[in-house]
């Protein structure tokens, strides 16, 4: 099952890629990196959206059941023997880490090499500290809101869980442009996290020159830390109250 799951991100890469790269409107060797521009045509943003949001849908699907389905087989057998329970819960949260950070690796490596035999552009990318900072941001944003999926097992199934997280980043995407366009209060897009990892939301990407930003990167880095502390204290938290038996 694992292997298929694997099988089907590393699909849902090369699609995305594929379609943005036929994108002649992103310009970038890793325009997954830049996300929805917020000032932009409202066809181009449900387009950008569907390519953005491939893999991480599909990294949503894998990640479902990562704790529940864990702690009631295999897991059950090492709890009741004594084993600790916030070791186990952090073991769970550093192994979904390091997959995740294994699927982000493919999606540079699938991008990079498809600009150098496709593009010939090997000589034209330049590594920035935009760029670092923009990678630091995606890998982030995504571990914060797989973290909140597998948190959310603790308390309902991991089907509504998988299918809350998935409401919640559509939601925040479509919400943000409807905040700009109101011109809200600029507080209210923090509380949308998967905008996080999008360069056109930062400011560490640009739409056709416009200079325009809705997170401002650095405070957002601090949320993205502090709220993935908190969520692995409060998934400890859960489990030491569970009755596993």
């Amino acid at each position: 099952m694992k292997i298929k799951g694997i099988f089907w991100i590393f699909l849902s890469i090369v699609i995305q890629m594929i379609l943005m790269k036929s994108n002649s409107s992103i310009e970038s060797i890793f325009p997954f990196l830049s996300g929805v521009p917020v000032s932009s045509s409202t066809q181009l943003e449900n387009l950008t959206l569907l390519y953005w949001y491939l893999p991480i849908v599909a990294m949503s699907f894998y990640f479902t059941g990562y704790i529940r389905d864990h702690l009631y087989s295999y897991g059950k057998l090492k709890l009741v023997r004594n084993y600790n329970k916030t070791k186990w819960i952090v073991l769970r949260f550093t192994n979904m880490m390091l997959t995740l950070l294994g699927f982000v690796l493919i999606q540079f490596l699938v991008f990079y090499l498809s600009s150098i035999y496709l593009e010939h552009s090997f000589n034209t990318f330049t590594f920035t500290s935009e760029i670092f900072m923009l990678i630091i941001m995606y890998f982030l944003t995504l571990l914060c809101l797989f973290s909140i999926q597998l948190t959310l097992e603790l308390f309902i199934t991991p089907q509504l869980s998988q299918l809350a997280l998935n409401m919640y980043i559509v939601v925040s995407i479509f919400a943000a442009k409807q905040l700009y366009t109101l011109n809200a209060p600029s507080f209210l897009y923090y509380f949308l996290i998967p905008n996080y990892n999008n360069g056109f939301r930062t400011g560490l990407s640009h739409f056709h020159g416009i200079e325009k930003y809705l997170i401002h990167y650095p405070i957002g880095l601090l949320i993205l830390i502090f709220l993935q502390i908190g969520i692995v204290f409060l998934a400890a938290f859960k489990i030491k109250k569970m009755d596993i038996l």
